[in-house]
């Protein structure tokens, strides 16, 4: 699982961790508007969530020099990485929601509270739901 919390300087800040911000990022695009453009931190962004995809694509573990460990989820911890300005490893950073597997294997997230200002845990691929 991951949780994209990394607020973007582009357009001075106003749309914040906007939902899908991520992708821009996971392609690498630092010159995406909704990035920022030329802005260090989104280049350093763009060089945490891409090199998690391009390690994930290659060895089936997401795991890079780029970001700290990423252990394996499980229901018990739930270790979720945080990319933001300080991306990091928490163990069930929402707790108020609940994650239920289906019978394909996706995770469907539901809550009692808001979810602003993040883009939440999008299906990790490797995520082993049984465990």
């Amino acid at each position: 699982m991951y949780l994209s919390s990394w607020e973007s300087p582009a357009h001075d800040g106003k749309f914040g961790a906007v939902h899908g911000i991520d992708v821009s990022a996971s392609f690498h695009a630092v010159r995406d508007n909704i990035v920022g453009v030329a802005v260090r931190d989104a280049k350093v962004m763009c060089d945490r969530l891409a090199s998690a995809w391009v390690a994930f694509a290659k060895t089936g573990n997401p795991n890079n020099p780029h970001i700290p460990q990423w252990p394996t989820y499980d229901t018990t911890n739930r270790a979720t990485m945080v990319f933001d300005a300080d991306t990091r490893v928490e163990n069930d950073p929402r707790s108020e929601i609940i994650l239920e597997s289906t019978a394909t294997g996706v995770i469907v997230a539901s809550s009692s509270v808001g979810l602003a200002g993040s883009t939440l845990c999008w299906h990790q691929p490797w995520l082993n739901v049984s465990d």
